[in-house]
């Protein structure tokens, strides 16, 4: 699973979404890799309207203030963008602020 920390205001963070788009699509028929991407604006709404309008259509989950949320703390999350990849055990294998080096721990 790839755990996808982003926010509006995150300019690295919108021009990931395409591959985070593509690693979707390319991964949601063959199992190997769900894509749960978690917004941190501290105006969900912002979060949510950009998804919609970007149709995009994995999974998302609306955080808040990173800081005041329990599974940002618990996994270390202080900035955006950040992915934590984990594997089927819900083990972190790999983390960090660039998707293409977290991504070189795939299987």
């Amino acid at each position: 699973m790839l755990l996808d920390f982003w926010a509006t205001w995150c300019d690295p963070c919108l021009k990931t979404m395409p591959r985070i788009r593509q690693l979707h699509e390319s991964n949601q028929d063959l199992g190997k890799l769900q894509v749960v991407s978690l917004n941190i604006d501290n105006k969900p709404d912002n979060g949510i309207e950009y998804v919609k309008q970007n149709k995009f259509d994995w999974t998302h989950g609306f955080l808040g203030d990173v800081a005041s949320s329990s599974t940002g703390r618990m996994l270390g999350v202080t900035s955006v963008p950040m992915y934590i990849l984990l594997d089927r055990d819900g083990k972190v294998v790999s983390r960090g602020s660039s998707l293409e080096t977290v991504l070189e721990q795939l299987p």
